[in-house]
């Protein structure tokens, strides 16, 4: 639950972007386009690949993850969720 909650953040973060997933678009076909939308450096591209990877294994494969594992992938979904902030914040000033 814990990873969902995670990628639905991601989600909802990139819709506010305008950057929206399609009904038909795999996660892992949204990944790449969320990336390029967001001009995403190679950390944050590690971590949109990280969290799309989680979701899919809970979510399609059925595989659990441990509490190390969501614990690394909340503190990167915090440190993204703060460089799209930054990212926001330098458009509106330029």
């Amino acid at each position: 639950q814990r990873v969902r909650f995670l990628y639905f953040q991601l989600l909802e973060s990139a819709a506010q972007r305008e950057v929206e997933r399609q009904p038909a678009e795999t996660p892992d076909r949204f990944a790449p386009r969320l990336e390029q939308a967001v001009t995403a450096s190679a950390e944050e591209t590690e971590t949109i690949e990280s969290l799309t990877a989680a979701f899919v294994d809970v979510r399609y494969a059925g595989r659990s993850v441990t509490n190390a594992s969501v614990e690394e992938l909340r503190r990167r979904w915090r440190q993204l969720r703060e460089r799209f902030t930054a990212k926001d914040n330098e458009k509106l000033g330029s």
